[in-house]
């Protein structure tokens, strides 16, 4: 009889230590797996966190891109625009250079008409040096043009009013 108590307290005492200890091992073995949730949860996180930490990156590039293209474009536009009213505005000063040139022209030819047809007999002078001798005056003075331009004007001036016409030219 004692020896089946001793045994069954024996068991007893054994399957409640095991008990214990199972317990304890368990405890212990949910705690290291639950602390290793707990890791690969952080870690999922801090991946979690980069991708987001990437996302947005990218997001900030795309917009900073966009706005660079935007504005690369815009200036662009503009440029053209303004090379398009610079070339306008060049062609409409061209057009009224020609019509300017065009109308020096007419007067220079019609102004030529007039010395050479003039009845008067004139001459233009640079300084003391004749440059332009009409048709009437070499015809007056009886000199080809080559020996009228080879003279200088105060030989056609009477010896009395040299002075006088000298004073005036200079």
């Amino acid at each position: 009889v004692y020896y089946k108590r001793f045994k069954n307290l024996n068991d007893s005492l054994h399957s409640t230590e095991n008990k214990k200890a199972v317990n304890e091992l368990r405890a212990l073995y949910e705690s290291q797996s639950k602390e290793e949730k707990i890791k690969l949860l952080e870690r999922d996180r801090q991946i979690e966190l980069l991708a987001l930490e990437r996302e947005r990156s990218l997001s900030y590039a795309l917009v900073f891109a966009s706005i660079l293209i935007l504005a690369l474009a815009i200036w662009l536009y503009f440029r053209g625009k303004l090379g398009h009213q610079l070339n306008a505005e060049l062609q409409k000063e061209a057009d009224r250079h020609r019509e300017t040139m065009a109308r020096l022209r007419t007067n220079e030819e019609e102004y030529r008409q007039l010395v050479e047809k003039s009845i008067l007999g004139l001459l233009i002078m640079r300084g003391t040096k004749i440059i332009y001798a009409n048709p009437r005056i070499l015809n007056v003075a009886g000199y080809s043009m080559q020996e009228f331009m080879e003279r200088t004007p105060l030989e056609f001036v009477e010896e009395s009013d040299r002075k006088r016409v000298m004073e005036r030219i200079i």
